[in-house]
């Protein structure tokens, strides 16, 4: 009986406005399983260098120089507008950016994925807006639970349209995978259209008074809260360290060892499978032990995983190696997520997870494409190395600065 208790409880975390957040988060993981996992193989298949394939990363990939600037922005402006229109506008920026890439595959010429990657950053206007939803929709308390619930949901597709998008990208074509991705973001849009409740009160002022305050939270944008500089600093610098070499991975894995785009599919499958298995498992840890403890896992695990990385050359080692690296990933994005959300006013929770983001961004923007300098210049163990010794330190970075009175705190 207790424990019939208690699974309820914890069950209670999926309803009302998580519950659409979790549909919609099945759909955008559907897209982004499909389409990441052919994205840097179609790259390097159009004839360009590891150096263009890190410059696009360097525009629109998680910390890239396109969202760094205009998240804040979104996030500053959800907190004034609400949190549904960016989310509906960003889902709508990555089916312009998968036209582009569609047009590429067509008529073969890598040149037009600038413009296509440009459209993918401005995508990540609604990262703050997403991570601000799901704060304001559920108690304080299951802040954890929640945002790897989400996470989870937006994990499962990729447990295997990473291989049918390997699949079909040989069989047809890329771009019959981009317009697949596109149907899918369709859905997404559709649905935070009908169906998701706004969180946040507008706020109704004049468009004078409204810019007067954005070009004061502009100023603001690279400085970090004096009460967030650290955990800023030590983020920013985790965001330069694995951009070096996690970000064109699957690139350097095609041209170094020869992957093809299916193989490239089961690592990516591997890793989606890995951390859907332990996403919410770190979501209770994450709740029950605090931020600082996943953080500093999740980085130890790391480093393990990029040592592999240096030492194999099989596709098997690999593929062992894609569950460790899930485990990364699960353990460390609903821990930053949880203290992030914890430390913030609630009433600027958007503008501080877009201040985040465009610190992230500055620091790491480049490290894609330092990185593909590094391969074409030095090979695989160059910016691989680089990401090892970034993850050392950031490790020890989280040991020793970030500080934390209480066992929950974070």
């Amino acid at each position: 009986m207790r424990n019939s208790i208690k699974g309820s409880r914890e069950g209670s975390v999926l309803k009302g406005n998580i519950k659409v957040l979790a549909i919609m988060s099945i759909l955008f993981g559907a897209y982004f399983s499909i389409f990441f996992a052919v994205w840097q193989p179609f790259v390097i298949s159009l004839g360009a260098s590891m150096t263009f394939l890190g410059f696009l990363q360097s525009l629109w990939g998680w910390h890239g120089i396109v969202p760094s600037i205009f998240g804040p922005i979104g996030g500053w402006a959800s907190d004034r507008l609400g949190r549904k229109p960016f989310l509906m506008f960003g889902a709508s920026m990555i089916m312009i950016a998968l036209f582009f890439y569609c047009l590429a595959w067509a008529m073969g010429n890598y040149l037009i994925l600038i413009p296509g990657a440009i459209a993918m950053g401005l995508g990540g206007i609604s990262w703050a807006a997403r991570d601000s939803a799901i704060a304001e929709s559920v108690e304080r308390e299951k802040w954890g639970r929640a945002y790897s619930m989400i996470n989870f949901f937006g994990l499962m597709p990729g447990i295997f349209l990473p291989l049918a998008g390997g699949y079909v990208a040989e069989r047809i074509g890329f771009g019959a995978v981009f317009l697949i991705a596109m149907a899918m973001q369709g859905g997404y849009l559709a649905i935070a259209f009908l169906r998701l409740r706004e969180t946040m009160r507008r706020s109704i002022k004049r468009l004078a008074l409204l810019l007067r305050e954005l070009k004061k939270s502009l100023r603001r944008i690279f400085i970090p809260p004096a009460n967030l500089r650290t955990l800023y600093l030590v983020m920013a610098f985790d965001a330069f360290s694995w951009g070096l070499g996690s970000m064109i991975l699957y690139g350097m894995l095609v041209k170094t060892y020869g992957f093809t785009v299916f193989q490239i599919g089961i690592l990516s499958g591997i890793f989606n499978i890995s951390w859907v298995a332990t996403q919410l498992p770190m979501g209770k840890l994450v709740d029950k032990y605090g931020s600082k403890a996943l953080l500093l896992a999740s980085e130890v695990v790391g480093i393990m995983t990029i040592a592999g990385w240096l030492l194999s050359k099989e596709f098997l080692v690999f593929a062992m190696l894609a569950i460790f690296y899930g485990i990364v990933a699960s353990a460390w994005v609903p821990a930053m997520q949880t203290m992030f959300a914890s430390c913030a006013d609630p009433a600027e929770l958007g503008e501080v997870m877009g201040r985040l983001s465009a610190f992230q961004g500055t620091a790491g923007f480049s490290a894609p494409l330092i990185g593909g300098i590094l391969y074409d210049r030095l090979g695989f163990w160059a910016p691989v190395s680089a990401n090892l010794v970034g993850a050392l330190i950031t490790a020890a970075l989280i040991a020793v600065k970030i500080h934390v009175r209480t066992l929950k705190e974070f």
